[in-house]
């Protein structure tokens, strides 16, 4: 691509140097399509630079540079850096323009973007960044206005543009840390530390969370207060009360049979009662086995589910679950309720 023109706005050391090598260019490999946008976007920039906007200037030349990357562009580039106060930036533009320049056998060039970028060496703000030790955990991120700081630079004293600059240091599971630094022209350099990051409570607290969601008690289930055995235990206690509940009203109901039923009798011979008084007899010897069984079976089951909710492992430390088989049967020649167990 053949970048030439006058442009006001140069120095006329830089228009010439311009001039002399305007027609060599690195071989590249871009499109005839990519050649074209970027010669448009060239020529967009110089008239730009004729109207003193550098800023506008700098993005097609920034744009045009990414397409079709010449020498003459860089310099041009770099011109526009140093007007808007981005000395460190048109420093490293003029110093790869220099690079590209003698590559190419371009001594002309190479003189003129090595003259340019000695000139700005001096009011060079520099910036060192020391990182802590503390900080070389996998994830750990250094940013710069929002840009990764590469490792490799860590604790060099680099040159930076002017002006404000926002340090952030971030990892998995650490508080955020962040500082703003202002650079100036010609000042000294800057040291900025980045102390170790500290541990992020709601972070630890989350980890924690997760970690005993992990753990799991025999089986395979979530070890959580609501094991198996406590829910069983529970069960088995809501169980027993309604035995109870029965029992009791089996009972009551016993005895005010068992009165209708002496009601029916003889006085003086209560053996002797009429068909009402045995039949209601009878029936107040069945309401009083139902509520015997009742409260017998009810009464075991509360207690068997007391034992086996209490007896249930702690979600911290379960590693096994206690299981738990109950039946009805007979316990000492009276009805109630075999519980057995096994770890």
């Amino acid at each position: 691509m053949i970048k030439n023109g006058s442009r006001g706005a140069l120095s006329g050391l830089l228009a010439l140097a311009l001039l002399v090598g305007a027609g060599s260019r690195p071989a590249q490999a871009q499109s005839p399509a990519d050649k074209s946008a970027a010669e448009s976007l060239f020529d967009d920039a110089r008239r730009k630079l004729d109207a003193h906007d550098y800023l506008a200037a700098s993005k097609s030349l920034e744009a045009s540079q990414r397409l079709d990357p010449g020498i003459g562009t860089l310099l041009y580039l770099g011109e526009c850096y140093e007007k808007l106060g981005r000395a460190a930036s048109a420093w490293a533009t003029f110093r790869e323009a220099a690079s590209l320049a003698r590559a190419a056998g371009q001594l002309d060039r190479e003189a003129v973007a090595l003259r340019r970028a000695t000139a700005l060496e001096p009011a060079l703000p520099r910036l060192a960044v020391n990182v802590a030790a503390g900080n070389d955990g996998p994830g750990f991120a250094l940013r710069r206005d929002g840009e990764p700081v590469s490792k490799a630079i860590w604790g060099a004293s680099v040159p930076i543009d002017p002006g404000e600059h926002t340090l952030e240091a971030t990892a998995p599971g650490k508080t955020r840390w962040s500082t703003k630094v202002t650079l100036k022209p010609g000042a000294a350099p800057v040291d900025v530390q980045i102390p170790v990051l500290e541990t992020d409570p709601l972070q630890a607290a989350a980890d924690a969370k997760a970690k005993r969601a992990a753990a799991v008690v025999k089986g395979g289930r979530p070890a959580s207060f609501w094991s198996v055995q406590r829910t069983i235990g529970v069960a088995l206690g809501g169980a027993g009360l309604v035995g109870v509940g029965l029992g009791t009203y089996f009972g009551l109901k016993a005895g005010t049979l068992n009165k209708d039923a002496n009601a029916a009798c003889r006085p003086e011979d209560p053996t002797k009662c009429m068909a009402l008084g045995v039949s209601l007899g009878a029936d107040a010897k069945q309401a009083a086995l139902g509520s015997t069984l009742s409260l017998a079976i009810g009464g075991a089951a509360v207690a068997g589910g007391v034992i086996v909710f209490l007896t249930a492992p702690s979600p911290r430390s379960a590693t096994t679950a206690l299981r738990v088989h109950a039946a009805p049967g007979l316990v000492a020649g009276e009805p109630g309720l075999l519980l057995g167990g096994q770890w």
